[in-house]
């Protein structure tokens, strides 16, 4: 948000979303994703991990309540 210069009153309609960040999987795949973790390493109970078809393989975080 910092990066993009967005305050929580930036976003007034549902056109203004494509403001936001948003995470893709390119992201994911350039970056070890448990540092890209919303949640702190306490909450997270399941790991996954993509085969790699790519070349790398993608790892999602998961909590207790998703």
């Amino acid at each position: 948000m910092d990066e993009r210069k967005l305050k929580p009153g930036d976003l007034r309609t549902m056109d203004d979303i494509v403001k936001l960040p948003f995470t893709v999987k390119t992201d994911l795949a350039r970056h070890i994703s448990v540092g890209l973790c919303a949640s702190p390493m306490r909450e997270i109970v399941r790991f996954h991990a993509s085969s790699g078809t790519t070349g790398k393989p993608i790892v999602v975080a998961y909590t207790q309540k998703t």
